[in-house]
């Protein structure tokens, strides 16, 4: 037998009525569970605006780094580099910041094309990665190159900028 309880009669309301105690807690815990649900609906929103904002961030990004590379712009590629960046090329090297910037010298490496298309972006708070293909030919100490493959660039926000930390193609 269930336990009853006769709730008292509020002006304005329904006759009382019986309702159990399991109904009772159950629909305590169906208010906290919509409660929790309407709660978390709201912030995913504004996460995902945040989201595609830093989305489109990073893209902008990468866009203006490959168009400083491409201008041969050697100060314009070392702001967008964090202090530590790193550089892993397509056959394994490692360069590192001071040595990529050097490589925005049109003399040591000119460049006939440098592109990077279908770039996808994933974000965990301050940081960033950046995947895409990329299309690079060019010259390199005399010597000419043409390379195809996936890039992915990692960046970091630092008061509020976006600054590639690595990249490794």
């Amino acid at each position: 037998m269930r336990e009853t309880e006769i709730k008292s009669e509020i002006p304005g309301r329904m006759p009382a009525v019986f309702e159990s105690k399991e109904n009772s807690s159950m629909k305590t815990v169906l208010a906290i569970v919509l409660a929790s649900c309407i709660a978390s609906g709201l912030q995913p929103r504004a996460q995902v605006q945040r989201v595609s904002a830093d989305v489109n961030a990073i893209k902008e990004a990468v866009t203006e780094l490959t168009d400083a590379q491409l201008k041969y712009d050697a100060s314009a590629v070392d702001k967008l580099l964090d202090a530590v960046f790193v550089y892993v090329a397509n056959d394994g090297s490692v360069i590192n910041r001071i040595d990529f910037v050097g490589l925005s010298d049109r003399k040591r490496n000119p460049l006939d094309l440098l592109e990077i298309t279908d770039i996808d972006v994933r974000t965990s708070g301050d940081t960033a990665v950046a995947i895409g293909l990329i299309h690079e030919k060019g010259r390199l100490d005399g010597k000419p190159y043409e390379f195809r493959s996936r890039t992915l660039a990692t960046y970091v926000r630092k008061s509020g900028r976006w600054l590639c930390l690595a990249i490794h193609d």
